[in-house]
């Protein structure tokens, strides 16, 4: 309006129509009436003015709404891509998904599916629930403190991800009060302690039980293996904040306390903190829990005790110490393998494999440990060989009238030429190899090293076809006896040869070394010790346990049993006392040159993921355990993958949901052959609970 009257001023003009637009601009400025209409106040003028103006509107409507209307088709477009794209994950996703993952999505589905029935977004609940759950598994890469720069572990997910309960008199259990419970808080020095801790120390010093690699308690030896992994601070696993930890690692020690030092036990009763755990495990009672522990159960209720980690030595004891059960009944009432927590054991059976797979695979199975440092630092190998020094076959297995015949032509085959041309033995040239072999690895390894095939120990033809030495005990006798029978007598010279040993060396330990197969029955379980001792001396074993599972197999697919072991029928092998029938010699006889190799190189690969140290190291001392040097071998970095697969309880909820269904098909069948039954079994005379009809004492020899 400004603007108009100045620019009317400075041309004077006296037109009407510049004074018109004077007058209506200083009327609309001021809105002054005037009894006179001005001009254009007629209703004709009015009409085509209000035309004018609904033209010109419509003009700039036009105008302003076409960046809208691109505006909004773009974002719509965009809105439709993300449709398109999330619809293709989820496709994706049920295509990719089998096993444990597809049934942890099926959970979440139905999680989600209660929750779009309570107003939730369906299956946008179920894609935000994987995003979250695959984000704890992918987690970003952490920073490494300078001081754990040495460290193996330093690139896990778990490293100082692993919270260790404090034992009472150690320096945590003093200064962290946020872990005690109130039992413990008030004179938390005053604390008793653990009853296993006085006995690891007494048996760590005399060099008793479990701690002495020359006896057979140290096939019980897993609980301490594994504390020394988790509390030695060169494994950097361990943190001081059980906030930010992913696994709970609780030190109690079964074995250390119910043996007390001795291989034979005098007392079977349950312990009071055996007690405390199961009570936590199967009611969720924590008390017992706070109050012998003395430590908070916080932690046990984060996640109902599905990230915590317990260990079982024993293959017929766990928390409780039963007398001749055997298969299920230990793994579900002695251990509590179908309950929350991250068993470690030694041992599962086919049975209890394929009848709870979900609570199998939540679990870890490891090896029967070997302890002797002789057996990695390769003062075995040189011990060995100085006593076979004056054997006709020492360096030419050829001349062994026990070895067979397709190991015969192996040798043959691998006979070289030294610099001065003389012959040298195939058995030389495998002490030679295992000597550079040990000699070569052990500079500058690192102690991490993610299964590589360059550390796997090299193993060559033997000079005896087979070994056997299994008393007659445990489950299998009559297996046991035939086994016996027909090595003495059939075995086409291995049993004189080894009985022509020295006699330091006709032990099985050193004659494993010797032999090309040695046969393996099960023992008081269908797991035994004999079965890894003859994976680590290169003997390929020959398995005769229907329900045995070798470890890192059907749980965690890092071996493949057919490629390293023969399975046969035992009840092919039982009473059978004449050679001219089926026997173990006449079965390997037919073994070609190719195929035994073929299982010696994934012999190699076994005995590596089943050795605690590391083969070849020479700075190893003989006793590893008791010096407290940190487990570096090849089954270190397989039990840490397998604890990455389950942290935070990721395994649980499979496990569980398995559980429930069974329960609830018992149920069923108890109501429809008993309907007066309540629902979680009848009473009666001397009877509980009764048990789930899968729940079998299962062991085939």
């Amino acid at each position: 309006v400004f603007d108009v009257h100045t620019s009317s001023a400075t041309t004077a003009s006296s037109s009407p129509s510049s004074q018109a637009v004077m007058v209506r601009s200083t009327a609309s400025a001021c809105a002054t009436p005037s009894s006179t209409p001005p001009h254009g106040s007629h209703p004709r003028e009015i009409r085509r003015r209000n035309k004018t103006g609904s033209r010109r509107r419509r003009q700039f409507a036009f105008i302003f709404l076409i960046p809208i209307t691109l505006l909004s088709w773009r974002q719509g477009r965009l809105l439709q891509d993300a449709i398109d794209a999330q619809q293709k994950l989820m496709h994706d996703r049920r295509e990719m998904l089998t096993g444990d993952d597809l049934h942890q999505h099926l959970l979440l589905a139905e999680e989600s599916g209660s929750s779009s029935r309570n107003g939730g977004g369906g299956e946008k609940d179920v894609t935000s629930a994987m995003n979250d759950r695959q984000h704890t598994q992918r987690q970003p890469q952490h920073i490494v403190d300078p001081q754990d720069d040495d460290c193996p572990f330093k690139h896990s997910s778990l490293y100082r991800s692993i919270y260790v309960y404090p034992s009472p008199g150690e320096d945590e259990w003093i200064s962290n009060p946020s872990i005690r419970s109130s039992a413990s808080d008030a004179n938390p020095q005053a604390f008793p302690q653990y009853p296993w801790q006085s006995i690891e120390n007494r048996t760590c010093t005399n060099n008793l039980f479990q701690f002495d690699p020359k006896k057979p308690g140290s096939q019980f030896a897993t609980e301490l293996l594994v504390k020394e992994l988790m509390t030695n601070p060169r494994s950097c696993l361990r943190t001081h904040d059980p906030e930010s930890a992913k696994l709970f690692y609780v030190p109690y020690l079964p074995t250390m306390e119910f043996h007390d030092g001795r291989l034979d036990p005098t007392d079977y009763s349950t312990s009071p903190y055996a007690q405390a755990l199961m009570d936590a495990m199967t009611h969720q009672n924590y008390e017992p829990w706070e109050r012998r522990f003395g430590l908070t159960s916080k932690y046990w209720k984060r996640r109902q005790g599905s990230d915590h980690i317990l260990v079982m030595s024993e293959p017929c004891h766990g928390l409780t110490h039963p007398r001749n059960e055997r298969g299920n009944q230990v793994y579900l009432h002695s251990q509590y393998q179908t309950h929350s927590p991250i068993i470690i054991s030694v041992e599962l059976s086919k049975t209890f494999v394929s009848m709870y797979p979900n609570c199998a695979r939540k679990n870890i199975v490891l090896p029967y440990p070997n302890i002797d440092g002789m057996w990695f630092n390769g003062r075995f190998e040189s011990k060995m060989s100085n006593l076979t020094s004056r054997l006709d076959w020492h360096d030419d297995i050829a001349k062994s009238p026990a070895a067979l015949e397709a190991e015969r032509y192996a040798a043959r085959m691998a006979t070289v030429s030294s610099n001065n041309g003389d012959s040298v033995g195939i058995e030389q040239q495998q002490r030679q190899r295992e000597m550079q072999h040990i000699d070569s690895t052990a500079a500058a390894v690192s102690p991490f090293h993610h299964d590589d095939a360059a550390y796997y120990p090299k193993f060559h033809p033997r000079p005896i076809a087979q070994v056997y030495g299994a008393g007659h005990h445990g489950s299998c006798v009559a297996l046991r006896k035939s086994l016996t029978t027909t090595f003495d007598q059939c075995s086409a010279g291995s049993a004189a040869t080894i009985k022509s040993l020295p006699k330091k060396i006709r032990k099985s330990i050193f004659t494993y070394k010797q032999a090309t197969f040695c046969p393996c029955p099960g023992g008081d379980t269908p797991s035994a010790k004999r079965m890894f001792d003859a994976v680590l001396s290169g003997c390929i074993p020959i398995i005769l346990s229907e329900d045995f599972v070798w470890p890192f197999t059907e749980l965690d697919n890092k071996l493949n049993p057919n490629d390293f072991s023969i399975s046969l029928n035992a009840s092919d092998y039982v009473d059978n006392d004449k050679c001219s029938t089926n026997t173990i010699q006449s079965y390997i006889e037919t073994i070609p040159s190719s195929e035994i190799e073929r299982l010696r190189t994934g012999l190699s690969k076994a005995a590596y993921l089943f050795s605690w140290y590391r083969h070849g190291d020479v700075s190893l001392p003989n006793s590893p355990l008791r010096e407290g040097v940190l487990p570096n071998g090849g089954l270190v970095d397989a039990l840490i993958a397998a604890l990455e697969d389950r942290a935070e309880g990721r395994r649980w909820p499979a496990c569980k949901a398995e559980m429930d269904r069974k329960h609830q098909e018992h149920n069923k069948k108890q109501q429809q052959r008993h309907p007066q039954t309540k629902e979680h079994g009848r009473r009666g005379k001397g009877k509980g609970k009764r048990r789930l009809d899968d729940e079998v004492d299962a062991f085939k020899c």
